[in-house]
């Protein structure tokens, strides 16, 4: 069974499945790359980054200028993501109210 999202857009070799490392690169948490301890705090971490996603039409970590998942993997673990924008919170609560 294939998913597509929605918008169509299909993204072969997302999915990073690698020795006892399993996640699509663009959520993973920091450390999920680290081959960490992995609870509760990083669903909620890839929950950030499917959210950011939505809300902006972006993945949280820029890759067009990425050659492999790893780079992707050291921008989660070094926190370069793209930042939300200035009117993004705004617009949410106003929606809200």
């Amino acid at each position: 069974m294939q998913m597509i999202p929605a918008g169509g857009k299909i993204y072969p070799g997302r999915t990073q499945l690698s020795g006892n490392m399993v996640g699509t690169s663009q959520y993973m948490a920091p450390e999920q790359w680290r081959n960490k301890t992995v609870g509760i705090y990083t669903d909620v971490y890839t929950l950030g980054c499917i959210l950011q996603e939505m809300l902006t039409g972006y993945p949280a970590v820029d890759t067009s200028s990425m050659a492999d998942n790893m780079e992707i993997g050291l921008a989660h673990c070094e926190g370069h993501l793209r930042p939300l924008p200035n009117n993004l919170l705004p617009a949410i609560f106003r929606k809200l109210a």
